[in-house]
């Protein structure tokens, strides 16, 4: 009997497995996901600049650039708290492009499906805040305004998510389209 016993359960797990293995598909040839909506802005480089408030001449571009999606070429951006050693603003404006072509202009047509956030500050000597806004009046954050508080180091998180069913203010909900940690040092 055990003989016979086992013969019968190997049956019955050679057919289990027969069963299962013809009842797969391709996945190419029914996806149970459909492809993420990416929209048609895709970015691996991101150009921010910094002018502090009312002088001009004090512009300075830094770059993030991932021309691969795996190594980057990163700028430390470098800003400085001048005069009597208070708060010093700045007006950023951030551009996102694909190698050299500028996805910019493509994102603020589209406003209300894409959101930039620019988090992991540390507050103690850099904040950010009074973003443009989409028609709804939600961050679209394509332009921001910086305060160096005090002099220190730290790094800014920028993402840009693609969110095309409408967006609420929030950072991650969607789809990424570009994560760049950026460095920064604030120095008197």
């Amino acid at each position: 009997m055990k003989g016979k016993d086992l013969f019968i359960y190997a049956l019955l797990i050679l057919f289990g497995i027969g069963t299962f293995a013809s009842s797969c598909k391709d996945s190419d040839d029914d996806p149970v996901f459909p492809p993420l909506d990416v929209g048609d802005v895709t970015s691996n480089r991101i150009l921010i600049s910094f002018t502090e408030a009312g002088k001009p001449a004090t512009l300075a571009t830094f770059e993030y650039y991932s021309p691969n999606g795996a190594l980057a070429n990163v700028d430390t951006i470098r800003l400085v708290r001048t005069g009597s050693g208070g708060i010093v603003r700045y007006e950023s404006a951030i551009n996102f492009l694909m190698d050299n072509d500028t996805m910019t202009a493509k994102v603020e047509a589209r406003k209300e499906s894409y959101i930039v956030c620019y988090r992991n500050l540390n507050g103690d000597n850099l904040r950010v805040g009074d973003f443009n806004l989409d028609k709804n009046r939600v961050p679209l954050g394509t332009t921001a305004m910086f305060s160096a508080v005090n002099e220190g180091t730290g790094s800014i998180r920028i993402t840009m998510n693609y969110q095309p069913t409408g967006k609420e203010g929030l950072c991650d909900p969607g789809t990424r389209i570009i994560e760049a940690i950026m460095p920064y040092k604030i120095t008197n």
